[in-house]
């Protein structure tokens, strides 16, 4: 196109690829379908105002530091969703599903004390430019869903400046799930959420949140590192308020799994499985309650439901996930 032409926002785009070493920047295995997104290059400047014996506050500017930075929201797609579980909570340990195939693969995500999780290429792309950011993070990960609705993600991307790159775009089909694909359970233990009855809900926002702030040395202009920060899951879920059970919970502190599935029965991969994400928390408790008495509507209960290390099961949620891709490393 011309240089000066103007384009859509959709003509924007940005790709992901697992780093073997952070801040050595890869190409993207993946480019992410986006609904919105502010992923952009950003500056620290500061300025001079030291008195010269005039009224005028500025005599001149400085830039300090360089780096990038932006939320995005995109559909959950049972292939894309595994980059961003790998980059906030740990590479996955792979395994093959018990499907005829044996194209189907088990993705299983926990946090490690250990082994930080691996570091991505963020590469954006659109008709003027063409950027790899090194050393990508990804915070604040909301992953939601509404009654008539497509189950969505969201977060912030944390990175280098950036380089001029050579990449290509390159979008694979992807399975994406909606309202009708999901649903929650709480039991008394993890044991027993298989055979508990699910929870009517109307909408649910799964919060997975783990800082990300840049490290910034004096002599140096761009981070040489992110520092990750401690990770929390909360979860908020809104549903119709038909008897004190959940309120009792609350009101009781007390412990509870809580499970949240998305499973796409519409779709077959392999010879008989279902794309599928699954969050369990084996130590829960709902740790906020309210309700919502407007007059002309019915009665609804909104939940807070913390997770807690549970110290037996040895983790404060895992993920696991079902499709085919052979796996997240580098």
């Amino acid at each position: 196109m011309p240089p000066n032409d103007p384009f859509l926002g959709r003509r924007v785009s940005i790709g992901f690829g697992v780093e073997t070493t952070p801040g050595t920047s890869v190409a993207p295995s993946f480019f992410f379908k986006h609904l919105s997104l502010d992923f952009q290059r950003r500056k620290t400047n500061i300025k001079n105002e030291s008195a010269m014996g005039r009224n005028e506050k500025y005599n001149d500017s400085a830039d300090v530091a360089f780096w990038a930075d932006g939320k995005f929201e995109g559909k959950v797609g049972d292939i894309s969703i595994g980059y961003i579980l790998a980059n906030v909570i740990g590479a996955p340990v792979t395994t093959a599903n018990a499907d005829a195939s044996g194209t189907v693969k088990n993705h299983t995500f926990d946090i490690s004390s250990t082994v930080l999780p691996p570091a991505l290429t963020t590469t954006r792309i659109d008709p003027k430019t063409n950027r790899r950011h090194a050393m990508s993070y990804i915070s604040d990960v909301e992953i939601k869903i509404e009654t008539g609705g497509w189950l969505t993600v969201s977060g912030k991307i944390s990175a280098k400046k950036g380089a001029t790159g050579t990449d290509t775009r390159s979008f694979v089909y992807e399975r994406e799930f909606t309202s009708t694909h999901v649903f929650a359970k709480l039991a008394n233990n993890v044991a027993g959420l298989a055979a508990a009855s699910e929870v009517d809900v109307k909408t649910i926002t799964i919060k997975l949140v783990r800082p990300v702030d840049p490290y910034i040395p004096l002599h140096a202009s761009e981070p040489a590192s992110f520092d990750l920060g401690e990770f929390e899951i909360s979860s908020e879920v809104v549903l119709r308020y038909r008897n004190t059970t959940y309120e009792d919970l609350w009101y009781n502190n007390t412990i509870q799994a809580f499970q949240v599935t998305a499973s796409n029965t519409d779709v077959t991969i392999g010879t008989a499985t279902n794309p599928t994400l699954t969050f369990t928390v084996p130590r829960a408790r709902v740790n906020d309650f309210g309700m919502n008495t407007d007059l002309g509507n019915y009665v609804e209960q909104t939940l807070t439901i913390d997770g807690e290390l549970d110290t037996v099961a040895g983790y404060l949620v895992r993920a696991v996930l079902t499709n085919t891709q052979t796996g997240y490393t580098a």
